[in-house]
């Protein structure tokens, strides 16, 4: 009894939560459970923190000694020294171990510590570290990807919703200066800083926020320049000054059908061949792909909401329309959202392994281009089994959470 008991803690639930919460673990702290570089080091009676100033170089915040920068630490005589689980990074190459050579072999290494637990690949790099820096590139890829297509799919979707074809109305002025100046400001606070975007992505996570930041305060400043600057053609000509109604329905439900009517993956495909591969262009085009989901399932809900006499009291205590939608319709409408996130940020998943593994993803280790290396030779199956269940165990924990989550919010349609 006690036996049946002990095993029911281990259900799917329990460990999709396990799961993912030991990713989010990796990708927030792989720098130090794999690197090159000591956690600590004594070298010529100083003491050093080379994992952690490593990050701080990565953000310009720290400048190694000329000595030390480029050096191996490994073949440094160190007089103490403690090192990451795994004393490697991703990219580094152990010549000595090449080509590929199995978990638990005779290895050529200075220590046992240095010693690669899950093997190498046929240029001799770690394996286990690659695992770990490909979750941190598989989470950052898809949680950011899913993140921007649920923001945009939820504005979009709310917007066609709320307002229809008929409610929203706006001056001519206001659709002149989105129409002209909301574009040149989108494509000189975004494209004209998409390299500057991509190099800080490719440094640090948090830098390339920083920079984002940046570039949606550089947009909203130019269009707000612009709409100070023409006023006065508000104020002296009436045919500014005039309200028109948009029909937004139509148009993002138009927009909609044009969408799903391109295969995503196909799309994907074509434009990673045509442009060249980075992060800031993979993440752009798998949320470009995603945005329906979250459009038609919140526009659905809000059509049934927007209808229920809490709104139509709202609007008689004379609530702003913008108001009613961010505090009382939105928030309604969003246990459908919960539950397509988990399914996207798998979709994501799937959608980066497979183009690393066909060679048109980024050119960073993950688990998509360890499979490919597994591909070249069919011996080495621990290039074909580890990546595979890191894969396998992560979409089954999503999607097992999903559903979960799914039944949670909506018990009756169990």
């Amino acid at each position: 009894m006690f036996f049946v008991k002990k095993l029911t803690f281990f259900n799917p639930l329990s460990f999709s939560f396990i799961w993912l919460c030991f990713l989010i673990f990796l990708t927030l702290f792989a720098n130090f459970i794999a690197n090159d570089k000591p956690l600590y080091a004594q070298y010529h009676k100083k003491s050093y923190y080379p994992a952690f100033y490593d990050i701080l170089y990565n953000l310009k915040l720290y400048q190694w000694d000329n000595e030390l920068i480029n050096k191996d630490w490994k073949k440094l005589e160190l007089e103490n020294d403690i090192w990451a689980f795994i004393p490697f990074s991703a990219e580094q190459l152990d010549m000595e171990n090449s080509p590929a050579s199995p978990p638990f072999s005779v290895l050529k290494i200075k220590e046992k510590k240095f010693y690669h637990y899950l093997g190498t690949d046929e240029l001799g790099r770690d394996i286990a570290s690659g695992l770990i820096y490909g979750t941190r590139y598989a989470m950052i890829i898809s949680f950011l990807a899913t993140f921007l297509a649920t923001i945009f799919g939820v504005l979009m979707g709310s917007i066609a919703g709320f307002w229809g074809d008929y409610d929203f109305k706006i001056s001519r002025y206001s659709l002149f200066i989105f129409l002209t100046i909301g574009f040149w400001a989108f494509f000189m606070s975004f494209y004209a800083r998409s390299y500057t975007l991509t190099d800080a992505l490719s440094q640090n996570f948090y830098l390339f926020l920083w920079e984002i930041l940046k570039s949606i305060l550089l947009c909203f400043s130019i269009i707000l320049l612009f709409w100070k600057l023409f006023s006065f053609l508000r104020n002296r000509f009436s045919f500014f000054a005039h309200q028109i109604a948009i029909p937004l329905d139509i148009i993002i439900s138009r927009l909609i059908e044009i969408k799903l009517s391109i295969p995503v993956f196909l799309l994907v495909i074509i434009i990673t061949a045509i442009a060249k591969p980075s992060l800031l262009l993979l993440v752009s085009i798998i949320a470009f792909g995603q945005w329906t989901i979250f459009a038609r399932l919140i526009r659905a809900e809000i059509l049934k909401i927007k209808n229920l006499d809490y709104v139509f009291s709202a609007k008689n205590q004379g609530f702003s329309s913008f108001n009613i939608l961010i505090k009382h319709v939105i928030p309604n409408a969003l246990p459908p959202i919960w539950v397509s996130i988990s399914f996207a940020i798998a979709a994501a998943i799937l959608i980066e392994s497979a183009l690393s593994f066909l060679g048109l993803g980024v050119n960073y280790i993950s688990w998509g281009s360890l499979l490919k290396s597994g591909r070249s030779d069919l011996n080495a199956w621990w290039l074909i089994v580890f990546p595979g269940l890191m894969i396998f165990f992560t979409i089954f924990a999503l999607n097992n959470l999903s559903d979960q989550l799914r039944k949670k919010l909506n018990p009756k349609n169990l």
